[in-house]
């Protein structure tokens, strides 16, 4: 790996006049665009697709969805129509991922 800082200090104490060099290695972020981007880049793209959409688009649908099902009023969506999104969107929300990153 790529040394992140080198730490190099003089002894004192029980070791004087010692130098001690500590590295410190760079530290992987992992995020749900770095799994996508190292899924596609071994070639495993139907993979990074399926946590593309459960884990980065159908959250955040889900959520405006419910936004706009709570804040509109009746006379733009009816009461069936909005209770019918609510619905549908408490059953698909069971398949969101993104609490696994």
């Amino acid at each position: 790996g790529k040394t992140f800082v080198t730490l190099e200090t003089q002894g004192g104490g029980d070791a004087p006049g010692q130098t001690s060099i500590t590295e410190a290695y760079e530290v992987i972020v992992y995020s749900l665009f770095y799994s996508i981007k190292k899924l596609k880049e071994v070639q495993e793209d139907t993979l990074s697709y399926v946590i593309l959409i459960f884990s980065g688009v159908l959250p955040y649908l889900k959520l405006g969805v419910m936004l706009v099902g709570w804040v509109l009023p009746r006379k733009i969506l009816p009461v069936k129509i909005r209770g019918i999104l609510l619905q549908l969107m408490d059953e698909i929300g069971k398949f969101s991922l993104v609490d696994v990153f």
